[in-house]
């Protein structure tokens, strides 16, 4: 069965997450924390040395930081 485009998710890749050109504006040591402290999943590996993420799970935690922004005001 084949996925429609809108069903697929991409797979990121922290470098795509992180500053300078990533989603989030946040160094890459800053990422790791938010995984060790579970804001984050540990992502799915690939290999020994990489993982990724879903683009869904990235764009649903700005959403997350953004209305918890909103509350905060």
């Amino acid at each position: 069965m084949t996925k429609h485009p809108e069903e697929c998710t991409r797979l990121l890749r922290v470098r795509q997450i992180v500053k300078p050109d990533g989603m989030l504006p946040i160094c890459r040591s800053t990422f790791y924390h938010m995984v060790a402290k579970r804001l984050i999943s540990p992502g799915i590996r690939l290999g020994p040395r990489t993982r990724v993420w879903k683009e869904s799970e990235i764009t649903g935690l700005i959403d997350r930081l953004e209305a918890e922004e909103g509350h905060n005001d």
